[in-house]
């Protein structure tokens, strides 16, 4: 099964530098719009800000340095900033602490956090659903 991640980013900029970069990219043969197509779950312009902006997420991936879908994601993220756009990156894996992110761009909104959470998979936490027990 090999090791598993939850991973989430957001490219974004203004309208244009972004349309600029989008099209760029898709002249490329290893581009990010083919082979992690699957991830890329939001493409919005925020009217208030007026920021044009790319989610990509992934649950329950294999997240390894020399695959190629890590390879195209990583490369967007990082060259987008050469277009004057920014990105946000967070990564959480498995094991207690490992936890990864990074930033790049001059105008971030932090639009990304990392939260830990207790999850109660017992038995008896999932056949009371909200009951206390008496003891």
């Amino acid at each position: 099964m090999g090791y598993r991640s939850e991973v989430v980013s957001v490219v974004y900029g203004n309208e244009k530098a972004f349309t600029e970069y989008v099209a760029l990219e898709k002249l490329k043969p290893d581009n990010i719009f083919v082979l992690c197509a699957e991830y890329i779950t939001h493409k919005v312009i925020d009217y208030e800000s007026k920021l044009k902006i790319l989610t990509l997420e992934a649950s329950d991936v294999k997240w390894y340095g020399d695959y190629p879908t890590v390879i195209s994601w990583n490369r967007f993220m990082e060259e987008s900033v050469d277009h004057g756009l920014n990105y946000e990156f967070a990564r959480v894996g498995e094991e207690d602490g490992d936890v990864e992110t990074s930033l790049g761009g001059d105008d971030l909104e932090y639009y990304l956090r990392v939260q830990s959470s207790i999850i109660d998979d017992s038995p008896i936490a999932s056949s009371q659903m909200g009951n206390t027990a008496q003891m």
